[in-house]
């Protein structure tokens, strides 16, 4: 009954204050509406796009070899590299100077606040945010609907080409690697290539394998030939009635095969000392020509990928002209100034009524 009471008692409160509360709540409505019309219309483009993988654009992808799979899509590193980028302060400078936002926003750029202010403004009303599906969703407001659409591609854009250019900093630095890498191998292969043209010269040594084969078969055969020549000359010696011309000869033959015989012999000696050293030098030139022409090979690839055309997003949804406002919602701020009036005004008839008959001299005096 108490209850009762207290709830009868308010709503008498509450109709005998019934036309000053209504005429509060109009008088609210009315004015909340007169300012609602007097605010700038703001139009919202919208545009969502994905974080692509990096895979996409690597040299592997461009050159597949073996079993290497390439991932479109994006993992949460590149989703966190992407929103990095979208909301760096070079970000808003590339804006600021592209769409001269020191004018359209009507801010005077030689004040020594005016690059807090210009920034402010604009992430006022540029909106960044990751989805649920993992998608990027970038929004930007103006009062123009086609340069809030134009700004909006823009930026998305200048997104693409920033995150691009981290991950072609890191194709440019391998480039730079493997250029170097080349230098010094070029050097390698020249010095290894004038050491073994030097001690091919020195021994004798020009294809290890045939020379393997020949030599001994040549110093074997002037050998034999030698001691046929040198028993003949023997033999010509001990027989009667050969002509001491015909010695002569034979043994200036002998003596030319046994000058062979020694040369071939000389040959053969150095040969056997230098196999081992021009072999290893050989080995060292082809191994170190080998990797020359890898590197070579990697780099044309490398800066193929590095100047192919790629992409650090993959585009949902491009940006549009909006036809609708986003801003101001009037029919809630009408709504909500209302809606705050009648309750404020309510407390106060409340508070009015519950302690009007308190006589607030005496109360004070007594204190």
């Amino acid at each position: 009954m108490e209850n009762q009471y207290h709830l009868l008692g308010i709503l008498k409160i509450l109709i005998k204050w019934r036309k000053q509360i209504l005429y509060a709540c109009l008088a609210t409505a009315i004015g909340s509406a007169l300012i609602s019309l007097l605010l700038p219309v703001y139009f919202q483009s919208s545009t969502v796009f994905l974080a692509a993988s990096p895979d996409r654009i690597s040299m592997e992808a461009f050159f597949p070899e073996g079993n290497f799979k390439v991932y479109n899509y994006g993992t949460g590193e590149d989703i966190d590299r992407i929103l990095t980028i979208a909301e760096s302060g070079e970000l808003v400078e590339f804006m600021v100077d592209s769409f001269d936002l020191y004018t359209h926003y009507d801010i005077n750029p030689e004040l020594s606040k005016s690059p807090y202010r210009i920034e402010k403004r604009f992430r006022g009303l540029y909106h960044v945010e990751k989805d649920k599906r993992d998608a990027i969703v970038l929004s930007i407001e103006d009062e123009d609907k086609a340069l809030a659409a134009a700004m909006t591609k823009a930026v998305r854009e200048r997104i693409d080409q920033m995150a691009l250019q981290l991950i072609r900093s890191v194709q440019k630095r391998k480039i730079t690697t493997l250029r170097e890498n080349i230098v010094d191998n070029e050097t390698k292969v020249r010095v290894l290539g004038d050491t073994l043209k030097s001690l091919r010269q020195r021994y004798g040594i020009y294809n290890v394998e045939a020379q393997t084969e020949l030599l001994p078969a040549q110093f074997s055969s002037a050998e034999a030939k030698l001691t046929r020549e040198a028993a003949k000359l023997e033999a010509m010696k001990t027989t009667k009635g050969i002509r001491l011309d015909t010695i002569r000869f034979t043994e200036t033959r002998v003596a030319g095969i046994r000058k062979e015989v020694e040369l071939l012999r000389e040959k053969l000696t150095l040969f056997n000392d230098g196999t081992a050293h021009v072999d290893i030098v050989h080995k060292q030139y082809l191994e170190a020509n080998q990797t020359l022409g890898e590197q070579i090979e990697n780099l044309k690839k490398s800066e193929a990928t590095y100047n192919a055309e790629g992409s650090a997003i993959i585009l949902v949804e491009e940006a549009r002209v909006p036809v609708v406002k986003s801003w101001p919602k009037r029919s809630l701020i009408v709504i909500g100034a209302t809606l705050l009036v009648f309750i404020f005004t309510v407390f106060g008839v409340l508070l009015f009524e519950t302690y009007r008959d308190i006589n607030w001299k005496e109360l004070l005096n007594a204190k």
